[in-house]
């Protein structure tokens, strides 16, 4: 037979490769019988035999008979390829789906397929072995078949969930990062499954850099708000003891507050009494006002509490805001620009967005003593005034894998985030 098979052979080819969950129908049956009529040899008749049978719903009976065809000698690389499909379809019938596999494999070894068919049926084979929970055949077939097509984000995320399934996650993160390599390489989306498995494998492997980075992807796929919880708590044990503990408790609330994730009393009363502490009641007063619009605070028991501490940011806040041009000028007679990226954030606590900017750059030219800190508050006052472009300029620079580095990573994200998805 031809390379350019009848629309009848390749009718039957698609329901045997098909296997799971599927039915013989009389249509491709009657296809097979002509076909075989026209190409198969005498010695053959059992195959007809076992493709009429079938129609007739005498599938056990239809086995036998195919089985026959097999055992006939010297029969030709297409009879083998038709009793194999044959015996593909009666198996999957009967729901033997590890024996419809092996006639699926000896379809592809008969040297009758082209070479588009034969990758077809070797990702189903592959498939098809995963369903059967056979993971090493699944990850041999398919690491085979990606030898070919290694952007085949299909078969390289099934090798890396039968290594999952096989508790290697080592080579789950790496089959992982091979899809997610191979989807850019062909321009596809990443696919939310594909950076849980991810996520988790580098979870249990207990590799917090590797857990947050997947979670950082999964937010920029969608940001939920459990994988922003996540984040942040994988963010809060990274800082916690580094530096200024308070100012970056300070700072991780002020990124729940971005991000949507600010919930609780406790939380609200938390932050608005470090942004006490920090000397920004400005912040204060827009925190606590916050979660008394939101319902959160003035409705329970604490509410007494709730009500004295917005009464104390409220009078902070407005006795503070009248410093605000006198703090900026001793802050400019100071030898470092440390007091001037302070009063750039007093600024920009009372939504003065420009102002702080401006102060926090003249600060960075004079000098600091935390340049990456700096920049860090920087990035954060454009980003709140909508500008993302300049954040991203100032956060240029930062060292990665400092506190304000993984401060800075969280609010671009936030800012970049797409709409959370249904």
């Amino acid at each position: 037979m031809t390379k350019s098979r009848t629309a009848a052979v390749v009718a039957v080819l698609a329901l045997a490769t098909g296997f799971i969950g599927a039915e013989i129908v009389s249509a491709p049956n009657a296809a097979i019988a002509a076909e075989a009529k026209k190409s198969l040899s005498p010695k053959m008749k059992p195959l007809l035999d076992a493709v009429n049978l079938v129609k007739g719903g005498k599938v056990d009976e239809a086995l036998a008979k195919a089985l026959e065809a097999d055992k006939v000698a010297g029969k030709s690389p297409y009879e083998t390829l038709m009793v194999n499909q044959v015996l593909a379809a009666i198996y999957a019938q009967k729901k033997d789906f590890a024996n419809a596999v092996k006639a699926m494999e000896a379809q592809a070894a008969s040297g009758e397929m082209t070479a588009d068919e034969q990758k077809k049926m070797q990702k189903q084979v592959a498939t098809s072995y995963y369903q059967l929970k056979n993971y090493p055949k699944t990850i041999e077939v398919a690491g085979n078949y990606v030898k070919a097509e290694p952007n085949d984000t299909d078969m390289l995320v099934l090798i890396a969930q039968s290594h999952y399934l096989q508790n290697n996650f080592k080579e789950t993160s790496a089959g992982v990062n091979a899809t997610i390599k191979a989807a850019r390489a062909s321009g596809k989306p990443l696919q939310e499954g594909w950076l849980q498995l991810l996520m988790s494998s580098e979870n249990k492997l207990g590799n917090d850099a590797g857990t947050t980075a997947a979670l950082e992807q999964l937010i920029a796929v969608n940001p939920k708000e459990e994988y922003w919880k996540n984040l942040i708590q994988y963010a809060e044990k990274a800082t916690r003891n580094v530096g200024n503990s308070t100012k970056n408790a300070l700072d991780m609330y002020f990124v729940k507050m971005q991000v949507g994730t600010l919930s609780t009393a406790q939380e609200y009363t938390d932050m608005a009494q470090l942004a006490l502490q920090d000397g920004l009641p400005g912040a204060a007063k827009k925190i606590v006002d916050k979660g008394f619009a939101a319902g959160v605070l003035g409705g329970g028991a604490t509410k007494d509490r709730e009500v004295r501490l917005q009464t104390m940011a409220n009078t902070q806040s407005a006795a503070d805001e009248k410093t605000l041009a006198a703090g900026e000028t001793e802050a400019r007679k100071a030898k470092s620009g440390d007091a001037l990226v302070k009063a750039g954030e007093a600024y920009w606590s009372y939504g003065q967005y420009d102002k702080a900017a401006e102060l926090i750059q003249e600060a960075i030219t004079k000098g600091v003593t935390n340049a990456d800190d700096a920049k860090f508050r920087l990035g954060m006052v454009y980003i709140t005034a909508g500008k993302k472009p300049q954040a991203q300029e100032a956060f240029k620079g930062i060292n990665p894998t400092s506190v304000p580095g993984q401060y800075s990573r969280l609010w671009t994200l936030a800012a970049n985030s797409p709409p959370k998805k249904a």
